[in-house]
């Protein structure tokens, strides 16, 4: 395929999933179509969304098991919410000290947030911006039975599924 086919970034920000599906087709890539149908991925999501970490539709169980065979503190993946809830669109789930912990990513006003607690909330442009920010940032992880319970950990084994 010549440089003139590749569509630009502006223009597969505006691919609806079954754009985006077609050209998946086009390109040959196995199956990949029929991931972006089944998510329901726009070309706005594929762009803000890595393969390295974002892991889909993944049952929470099974990305707790993808997270505990690579069994390293910082391991950890985005994978779609299994709320039906408009505003939490992804969980972000990360391996630290054994434990797994899941926390909802939010979009609120053409933005996302991490978590449900209103202290020290922060905003990102997109999820990708997000994951970057807490590659180099520790972040505050604190257990949902044990409220008194706090760690920090950066997110560092992106976990592919």
């Amino acid at each position: 395929m010549s440089l003139r086919n590749v569509p630009s970034e502006d223009e597969v920000m505006r691919w609806n999933p079954q754009s985006l599906a077609d050209y998946m087709r086009k390109l040959k890539l196995s199956s990949c179509d029929e991931v972006v149908l089944k998510s329901n991925i726009t070309g706005a999501q594929f762009m803000d969304l890595d393969p390295s970490w974002y892991g889909g539709k993944v049952t929470r169980s099974a990305a707790e098991m993808a997270l505990r065979e690579v069994n390293k503190d910082g391991a950890f993946l985005v994978r779609d919410s299994s709320r039906s809830f408009t505003d939490h669109c992804y969980t972000l789930m990360i391996l630290n000290k054994g434990k797994v912990y899941n926390i909802k990513i939010s979009h609120q006003s053409n933005s996302y947030v991490l978590g449900s607690s209103l202290r020290n909330m922060q905003s990102f442009p997109g999820v990708r911006e997000m994951i970057n920010h807490y590659t180099h940032t520790p972040l505050l992880l604190i257990d949902g039975r044990d409220q008194t319970s706090e760690e920090q950990c950066r997110l560092m084994h992106p976990v592919g599924l």
